[in-house]
């Protein structure tokens, strides 16, 4: 489906990046041919926004997500989602993503509330972590002053009942929950979507004037550094945000940027950390 322009400026002049001619795994999963297939990233002429334009149908994606995308019998899946949150719940603090995660959110939050930047209601807090149907960061998150919910579309996610999360089954909507959240995260997830500024807008009504949302995607410097094929290109990521695109978008969705870095992960992963404040 071709792009209708930009998403964070509108303009329709790009120039091509990256082109592909012929399914990935991931397509090939969906039922997806290589008959009238194309792919591309391109960087828009106007703001530098990288985005992907593609031949599929926009629903393509959505049997991925709901029961393929962590099923333990998909050829990029060697565990199930329980056997792969012990092993990731067991790491070494040296050897955990999630661990750094926790605590460069929670470092910023102290800052944050010290230097009386940000003021969130007293504890208990509640986040909701959107598509983190692994429960590592729910997990690892969770203390006595927060209680963690998570949603996530996928069928095989259940089993994080057990270790005290509150899974919904769902795609993200706003208003499924009771309670107002102070913190929402999505990890790994804007770039999947089909339009983040529905989303980011949606969040509003499930957070109190003032809560905070934490966001990591993959950077756009990887195009400088990784060949065609990584995954970070792969075919279920739409959007390569770079910290001025990532910015704007929050800004117009009615976030303030409070805090962000450019990080290299354990697993070699160029990515953006961004903690923002609701308007």
């Amino acid at each position: 489906m071709e792009s209708m322009g930009c998403l964070i400026c509108g303009s329709e002049q790009y120039s091509v990046l990256l082109t592909y001619n012929k399914p990935d795994q991931y397509e090939i999963a969906c039922g997806l041919g290589t008959e009238g297939y194309y792919r591309r990233w391109v960087e828009c002429n106007q703001c530098g926004f990288i985005y992907s334009t593609h031949s599929r149908n926009e629903h393509i994606f959505d049997k991925l997500y709901e029961t393929i995308y962590k099923d333990s019998n998909s050829c990029w899946r060697k565990k199930s989602g329980d056997e792969l949150f012990q092993k990731i719940i067991n790491l070494p603090d040296s050897e955990s993503e999630t661990k750094h995660r926790v605590k460069w959110i929670n470092d910023n939050i102290s800052r944050l509330q010290n230097n009386q930047i940000i003021n969130i209601t007293t504890p208990p807090y509640n986040f909701l972590d959107i598509g983190g149907g692994s429960g590592v960061f729910a997990y690892e998150f969770k203390n006595d002053l927060w209680n963690p919910f998570v949603i996530d579309p996928d069928e095989n996610c259940i089993f994080m009942e057990k270790y005290g999360i509150k899974f919904v089954k769902s795609y993200y909507q706003p208003n499924l929950f009771p309670v107002k959240f102070d913190l929402v995260t999505l990890i790994y997830v804007l770039e999947h979507l089909e339009n983040p500024k529905v989303m980011l807008h949606a969040l509003h009504d499930d957070m109190g004037q003032g809560a905070l949302v934490y966001l990591e995607v993959p950077d756009s410097i990887c195009f400088q550094y990784k060949g065609q094929e990584d995954d970070i290109f792969n075919s279920c990521h739409l959007w390569m945000f770079s910290p001025y695109t990532l910015s704007r978008l929050l800004h117009k969705t009615g976030f303030e940027v409070v805090a962000l870095q450019r990080i290299k992960t354990i697993r070699n992963y160029y990515g953006l950390m961004v903690l923002a404040v609701r308007q």
